[in-house]
């Protein structure tokens, strides 16, 4: 799997309302997901399976891969927009045969 692949997966949208409550919903690739509320949403995208969820008003992905091949998901071509439109780089990672790893976004600081 590209990067590149990864981060137009990763361009998801912030939407906050009401009291400071956020709801986070996938725009790309286009899907018939519903909002990552309470409920963690599930989506394939070939070769690997996500689920996003909320974790302290955050967003988390979760990123399982499936397949008897390594995939390295590159940093340097992915990342993350928040809703005031600053970009977030993502960390490269490699993902081992059956294996997954996890991300928060935006990305807290070291």
């Amino acid at each position: 799997m590209k990067a590149s692949d990864l981060a137009l997966f990763l361009g998801i949208t912030l939407c906050v309302s009401g009291c400071a409550t956020s709801q986070y919903r996938v725009v790309k690739p286009p899907t018939t997901a519903p909002p990552v509320a309470a409920l963690p949403v599930t989506i394939h995208y070939d070769p690997l399976d996500y689920q996003l969820y909320r974790f302290r008003d955050r967003l988390a992905m979760h990123v399982t891969n499936p397949t008897d091949d390594r995939i390295s998901l590159l940093g340097n071509r992915s990342y993350v927009v928040d809703p005031q439109g600053e970009s977030h780089p993502i960390r490269s990672r490699v993902l081992g045969p059956h294996s997954f790893t996890q991300f928060l976004f935006p990305p807290i600081p070291f």
